[in-house]
């Protein structure tokens, strides 16, 4: 997260980003409060927290592949808006879906999910516009950080779902799992690299651009190491200082 928002507010290069987890985490929206329930559950289940500086509700990653897109306005295909990038990005997210055989739509919303997006904590539990769904499904969350002349997005693709986990952490029951699906379910085969490699060539297609190869910058580095011990240790430390309970 650090390594995103260092990029976000000090790197002046497009960037395309995919990771994975060395530990399932959960990841707080930007502006989520914090559940001493939920929080309470991930320590008793293992589970690392951190704050996301993007928007959007609890994330629980595992088994996944996650992309980070940072860009200013002026870089990426227009229009620019909020709803502009969500919409571009879902279509590079469908061609990929798509290319390994999934039949695709985008959520449109406005719709009785929307209620469920305020009250639920997971971000799974809820679609939004222009999200993608497999079979009326969601198998790809995203949410967006906007600065006055760039943007960062967040997406998060399960590659597959420890299902036992995911209900402890949440507290919801087994019928929740319907709302949303993985690679695995959809029959998916191939690696997670596999699949990043078939992301990036869409990518290239779809947003009309070159990827080139490349690392974080000295610069960039010393940024990411303050933000790290300045803000997300310090998160960490408030979190299990204020919410935690010792039992």
């Amino acid at each position: 997260m650090a390594i995103d928002e260092a990029l976000f507010k000090y790197s002046d290069q497009p960037t395309l980003r995919f990771y994975s987890w060395s530990s399932p985490t959960l990841s707080l929206g930007y502006f989520q409060k914090e559940d001493p329930r939920l929080i309470n559950k991930c320590k008793e289940n293992g589970i690392d927290v951190v704050r996301r500086p993007t928007g959007g509700r609890a994330v629980l990653h595992d088994n996944e592949i996650t992309y980070s897109v940072v860009s200013s306005y002026e870089n990426f295909p227009k229009p620019s808006t909020l709803k502009g990038i969500y919409k571009a990005l879902a279509q590079w997210q469908v061609a990929s879906f798509e290319t390994i055989g999934l039949e695709t739509t985008l959520s449109g919303g406005v719709s009785s999910r929307q209620q469920s997006y305020v009250t639920n904590d997971a971000c799974f539990l809820t679609s939004i516009q222009s999200e993608v769904l497999v079979k009326g499904k969601k198998i790809c969350g995203s949410a967006q950080k906007r600065g006055n002349d760039s943007f960062l997005q967040h997406g998060s693709i399960p590659v597959d779902l420890n299902e036992q986990q995911f209900l402890n952490i949440t507290g919801e029951r087994e019928k929740a799992l319907d709302a949303f699906t993985t690679l695995k379910k959809e029959g998916y085969e191939g690696t997670a690299g596999e699949f990043i490699a078939l992301m990036s060539r869409k990518f290239e297609e779809v947003l009309r651009c070159k990827l080139i190869s490349g690392s974080i910058s000295d610069s960039e580095m010393k940024k990411t190491f303050f933000l790290k011990k300045e803000k997300y240790d310090e998160f960490l430390r408030q979190v299990n200082r204020k919410i935690f309970t010792p039992k």
